[in-house]
């Protein structure tokens, strides 16, 4: 059985290489032995957190690396891309998580490398029509939306990159569960804390503006979900909960 969990297979810049499979639903990484899961020494140059740089999270029937403050950061290579995590990323198969292990002297810098694999991922049924759902990508502000086997990026603005955020956050705060959000704590989440206030001026202006109500955030979620139906068409990702508010529907 163990033989199919998850697993990272670990490479040093010096060629070192080990396996680690992730028992637990969190498991850190660092360079300190005894007080991290997976130790990443010998790190000369300590570019490397010595407690919990990042962590591997089973969150919502995913797997994500969460970069915990880190002081020279974690990123993911995809498909030779290498993207820095700002605050967590969902993982995939054969994705590479990467930390900083040694800058020469002529300024290459050079990474431990941790090779994600889950032999027991979901499968996603292509080809069924409908059938669609949406991920979030916090480093580059944006969903993908996936239908079967295909996955379209949609790029967001601002204000609706905030409130997909506020929303995943909620779930991913409710063990990844589809989570409700009242109305009035979506506002004051997209356009501030006072902006539901007569007269309340916007971040940058000194101009009074009226106070922005679920009219206006109405709005803003039928315009994400127009962007979702572009390219799924009658795939819903919001519920509207009436009088309450609404639920963000991201993939398992």
């Amino acid at each position: 059985m163990s033989a199919r969990l998850p697993q990272l297979a670990i490479q040093g810049p010096d060629g070192r290489r080990f396996t680690v499979r992730l028992k637990k639903s969190r498991v850190t990484v660092g360079r300190y032995p005894k007080i991290n899961d997976v130790v990443l020494a010998p790190d000369l140059q300590r570019l490397v957190g010595r407690e919990a740089h990042c962590s591997i999270e089973r969150q919502g029937g995913g797997w994500w690396v969460v970069d915990n403050g880190s002081r020279n950061g974690t990123c993911v290579r995809r498909s030779g891309v290498l993207e820095a995590v700002k605050g967590k990323a969902r993982l995939a198969n054969s994705d590479v998580i990467c930390l900083l292990s040694r800058v020469t002297k002529a300024g290459k810098r050079l990474y431990w490398e941790l090779t994600f694999s889950d032999p027991e991922e979901t499968q996603r049924v292509t080809g069924v029509e409908g059938r669609a759902c949406i991920e979030y990508e916090a480093s580059r502000g944006r969903i993908i939306v996936v239908v079967g086997s295909r996955r379209v990026p949609i790029k967001l603005t601002e204000k609706q990159e905030t409130l997909i955020r506020y929303m995943v956050d909620t779930n991913a705060a409710h063990g990844g569960k589809p989570t409700l959000c009242p109305h009035d704590d979506l506002i004051r989440a997209v356009w501030g804390p006072n902006s539901m206030d007569s007269g309340w001026t916007a971040p940058g202006s000194s101009r009074p503006r009226n106070p922005m109500t679920r009219l206006d955030l109405a709005g803003l979620v039928s315009a994400v979900q127009q962007k979702v139906q572009t390219v799924a068409p009658g795939t819903l990702v919001f519920e509207n909960v009436h009088r309450r508010g609404y639920i963000l529907h991201t993939c398992p």
